[in-house]
């Protein structure tokens, strides 16, 4: 008989003034579920603010070797410290923790990225979002959304054991593959999983070349309104639960007010994403953006219909 396959690593994105520690926290808890390995990542800051093409092979030498041994030695006692009075039980001694604590000179972006790919993690974990700090979101963790091959889990707020995922869909090809994810995640916690649909209401306006009002606007809304909601239900039935504890809703409105509204039911939200430049097109732009910058819950988003996350490889 073969082995089952191991679980992809995860990363996590730490920090010294203990910012990241609740992603941390959030990551140990899952590696541990899953038994899978977890390494921890910090980028050491660049003298001159970093300003470095990646192009430029030996500016880029240059600036790695700007950061004194000593230093990074220092800055590597200090969170083993850190990981070691927050973990316990992971053993963060030895040879081997030091493995799984890497250190890297450069943009922390770009360093969390490298390492995540290099190891073949299915997912990243970073800290909250602010507007100054490591985790910057305009900086940072938008540019690891951006670029990472697999989920990033954005933890924003204490680490609580997740019980309970939304999950916002559109019926989009991405959406639904993060809902099997979520769903996926859900079973490894035990959790139940709530399957949300938005209904925007159309724009009412003119039709082209007509100089009047399109007819029967409310008959016309009640019908697409009923369409959707038949699709949404339809989509829902045939998706394979399993035994997984679920429920879907179908509200009017827009979707991130609603999902920041009932985001303090939840423990956690799930968010499909687009396998290039960033958010599912449910979710694009403003939508995502603002649950990702606004919600006091941890986001995950998902990345890629035809990759496996988080379970197996």
């Amino acid at each position: 008989m073969n082995p089952a396959p191991a679980h992809k690593p995860l990363v996590v994105g730490i920090d010294e003034g203990g910012r990241s520690d609740d992603a941390l926290r959030a990551a140990l808890d899952l590696s541990s579920r899953l038994g899978a390995e977890l390494y921890a990542v910090h980028a050491l800051p660049l003298p001159f603010d970093g300003l470095v093409l990646e192009e430029d092979a030996l500016m880029a030498a240059a600036a790695r070797e700007a950061v004194s041994a000593d230093h990074a030695a220092a800055v590597r006692e200090h969170l083993l410290e850190r990981l070691r009075e927050i973990a316990p039980a992971a053993n963060w001694q030895g040879e081997k923790a030091g493995e799984r604590l890497r250190l890297q000179p450069g943009p922390p972006a770009k360093v969390l990225i490298e390492a995540a790919h290099e190891l073949g993690a299915s997912t990243i974990f970073l800290g909250p979002h602010r507007r100054r700090g490591v985790l910057d979101f305009g900086s940072t963790v938008r540019a690891v959304l951006s670029r990472a091959d697999g989920g990033v889990w954005v933890q924003p707020s204490r680490y609580e054991v997740i019980r309970r995922v939304l999950v916002p869909i559109d019926l989009s090809a991405d959406s639904l593959n993060a809902l099997r994810v979520a769903c996926s995640l859900a079973r490894v916690y035990k959790a139940r999983v709530t399957a949300l649909h938005c209904f925007v209401t159309p724009e009412l306006g003119y039709a082209p070349g007509i100089a009047y009002p399109t007819p029967g606007p409310t008959y016309v809304l009640d019908e697409v309104r009923a369409g959707a909601r038949e699709e949404f239900d339809k989509a829902m039935e045939t998706f394979e639960w399993g035994e997984l504890e679920h429920e879907w809703r179908f509200l009017e409105g827009r979707p991130a007010a609603a999902v920041l509204e009932l985001q303090d039911a939840f423990d956690l939200i799930a968010l499909g994403s687009h396998g290039r430049t960033g958010l599912s097109s449910a979710l694009l732009g403003n939508v995502a953006y603002r649950i990702l910058k606004e919600s006091r819950k941890p986001v995950l988003a998902i990345r890629h219909p035809e990759r496996r996350y988080l379970l197996g490889s």
